[in-house]
C-alpha cells in the first residue's frame, strides 16, 4: 500500500503533481525540458518553496526524484509508478 500521486505532463513544458486522477488538485506544479526518456525542470510548492525534479520514463513505469529545498538539509524523494 502506498499514496497515491498523479503526474500530468502537459506539451507546453508546464506539469502538475496532483492527489486525485482528474488533476484538479495539483500539489505541486512547475516546468521541465526533455531528453529522451528524461525529464529534468524545477517546481513549486505554493506557499512552502521550490524543488528540482528529475524523471526516468522506461518501458511503462517511471521513476520521478524531487529534491525539495523547503528543507533544511533538501530532502531527496523517489517515487515510482506506472504510465497510465
Amino acid at each position: 500500500s502506498g499514496l497515491a500521486w498523479y503526474l500530468y505532463i502537459y506539451a507546453d513544458s508546464s506539469f502538475r503533481l496532483c492527489d486525485t486522477s482528474d488533476s484538479s488538485t495539483p500539489h505541486l506544479a512547475g516546468t521541465y525540458s526533455l531528453s529522451g526518456n528524461s525529464l529534468v525542470g524545477s517546481l513549486t510548492n505554493p506557499g512552502v518553496g521550490s524543488a528540482d525534479v528529475s524523471a526516468t520514463v522506461s518501458g511503462s513505469s517511471i521513476t520521478l526524484t524531487t529534491i525539495e529545498n523547503w528543507y533544511s538539509p533538501a530532502q531527496t524523494n523517489v517515487f515510482t509508478g506506472n504510465k497510465l
